[in-house]
């Protein structure tokens, strides 16, 4: 029974010297130790491509004459230049951690590059080195370099643990936003005016709801209006409020024309007579509200018939 897979060599994909390593692994695992079964076995799943150039390689030897060890040692030194160290450790402490690139991950690809570098005994503290001098995180990075003691292990475990509470803390920052997001774009409440008998006015989902304003009140509602039987207290008349007053409306656009209208600027009080609350020697004397001012405090009302009351939506009409 043949465990495992060790497939045709790739050189884009893959260095001679790892394929080699997992052919040993492979001959291992099967039971395969004789130098010329290896051998046998080494040509018929190293590929075609792979095949001519060992026989290139070996010319005017065979195949069949040459060693497992010579043909190793051919495709070595074919695909595996020899490099240059100054070269490669120049690369090695040149590559910093990537944007992207995890602790461990940066750790694996600094260990991969030491191989070209000939550290011997001096790898661990190399790697040690590199990896606080390369790492994207300042704060942990300034932490490492206060240490007087620092090995390539602790230097490891501490800039794990680092990582891991920053992405932890990433979590629960963007759980936050989203939060505060969802809260931010739910229903908008509407903030009453503190002036008394301030009217809010109709939001867009009530006018796409009831459509147009009622003519008996002024709002946007649904159903039967509660002022229908109101009386008019600018006309007398029974079925709307004196805000919704076709014949008050007209009177106030007659005086307009006719120059009897004070000036908006002047904030004086104007004599508007309310049939219902009024004798014709009594005025009631009311301020438009647009015309007040905050620093001119509340409007003065002038006189009013004793027992005179407003009721309903026709409170506001008197400030």
């Amino acid at each position: 029974m043949v465990h495992g897979a060790l497939g045709e060599f790739d050189p884009g994909n893959e260095g001679i010297g790892s394929y080699l390593e997992r052919f040993d692994f492979y001959c291992e695992a099967n039971g395969i130790s004789a130098a010329e079964r290896k051998k046998a076995v080494f040509l018929s799943t190293v590929g075609h491509g792979t095949f001519d150039i060992i026989k290139d390689l070996l010319h005017p030897v065979g195949l069949s004459d040459a060693s497992l060890a010579e043909i190793r040692d051919s495709l070595l030194r074919h695909f595996k230049p020899q490099s240059v160290e100054i070269a490669e450790r120049f690369k090695f402490f040149k590559r910093t951690q990537q944007s992207n690139e995890s602790v461990s991950e940066y750790i694996a690809t600094l260990r991969k590059m030491a191989k070209e570098c000939n550290f011997g005994d001096y790898l661990n503290t190399a790697l040690r080195d590199q990896l606080v001098c390369g790492m994207k995180d300042v704060k942990c990075q300034r932490e490492l370099l206060s240490k007087s003691d620092l090995t390539l292990e602790s230097a490891l475990q501490q800039a794990k643990a680092m990582e891991a509470v920053q992405r932890e803390a990433s979590c629960f920052s963007g759980e936050v936003a989203a939060a505060a997001n969802r809260v931010a774009s739910g229903p908008q409440r509407t903030i009453r005016s503190a002036q008394p008998g301030h009217r809010d006015a109709p939001t867009s989902a009530d006018s796409a709801k009831y459509g147009r304003s009622c003519w008996r009140c002024g709002n946007r509602h649904g159903g039967k209006c509660r002022f229908e039987s109101a009386k008019c207290y600018a006309c007398g008349r029974q079925g709307h409020i004196s805000r919704c007053c076709r014949q008050q409306a007209s009177s106030v656009h007659h005086q307009g024309v006719s120059g009897e209208q004070p000036d908006d600027d002047s904030g004086a009080v104007e004599p508007v007579l309310l049939e219902n609350l009024s004798t014709p020697s009594q005025p009631v004397y009311v301020v438009n509200r647009a015309q007040a001012t905050p620093d001119r405090g509340r409007p003065w009302i002038g006189s009013m018939p004793p027992g005179s009351e407003l009721a309903g939506e026709d409170a506001d009409l008197l400030v």
